[in-house]
């Protein structure tokens, strides 16, 4: 799974993918990295909500880990905590 910064993500949401705002101190986020690494169905990229405060705010994320899922630039579903799979997958839907 990838890191971006603010600018790739900019880029990136243009395709299918799902991005992880998370943090390497928050259990929850470490425990959700395997489970969003086994993900080959889309693109999963993860945001360091730390480095990148200013697109946590315009994407009001309040917790961590948030998962959301974008299609054609535009933010399509989100869910938040450790989620498995299946969960994961269903923001694709």
């Amino acid at each position: 799974m990838k890191i971006i910064n603010a600018q790739e993500f900019k880029e990136i949401i243009n395709e299918n993918v799902i991005v992880s705002f998370s943090t390497n101190w928050c259990g929850p986020c470490l425990m959700l990295a395997p489970t969003l690494e086994s993900i080959t169905e889309v693109p999963v990229y993860k945001v360091d909500a730390d480095a990148e405060a200013e697109l946590c705010l315009e994407y009001k994320i309040r917790t961590v880990p948030t998962i959301i899922s974008f299609k054609e630039g535009k933010e399509y579903k989100r869910n938040t905590g450790n989620q498995p799979k299946n969960k994961i997958l269903e923001l694709l839907d």
